[in-house]
């Protein structure tokens, strides 16, 4: 009877995504202009901090995933959102050279107070496994 050998890709011991796509993943902790931790977790209507700082995100990127907002380490209500593609440092605000994760805090910095809530001081850092390749499977058919 003939023998079929099966013959899997090798994956390599890499952040890598499976949605097809590449994705960056940020960190948003939300403070206020004194750097000063600010709960967003009860503002989470149409007109509240939550959307317009996902709507900020989502002008500039592609939003694929957003976490719940929580509060990870004491600092602030945060929130992790992953958004399509993958961004090096550039002039995204025409002016100066910049990381991805810096111009979107700027952006959400410059709407300053949203449902009663100073988010002035706002902050977002990029995961430093980002970006999550999508071609991170290595087809390796020769060890069988």
């Amino acid at each position: 009877m003939p023998t079929v050998t099966k013959v899997n890709p090798i994956l390599r011991n890499e952040s890598r995504s499976f949605n097809g796509k590449s994705v960056t993943a940020m960190t948003i902790n939300a403070k206020n202009g004194g750097d000063t931790a600010v709960d967003i977790s009860g503002s989470l209507g149409p007109d509240g901090a939550v959307q317009e700082i996902l709507q900020a995100v989502t002008e500039r990127a592609t939003l694929v995933l957003v976490s719940k907002v929580y509060n990870g380490d004491g600092t602030g209500d945060q929130m992790d959102v992953f958004v399509e593609g993958e961004f090096p440092e550039d002039t995204y605000d025409g002016t100066n050279s910049e990381t991805f994760a810096t111009y979107v805090a700027s952006v959400i910095q410059a709407l300053n107070n949203v449902d009663g809530i100073d988010i002035s001081g706002t902050t977002v850092t990029e995961d430093g496994a980002s970006p999550f390749f999508a071609d991170d499977v290595v087809a390796d058919y020769a060890t069988s």
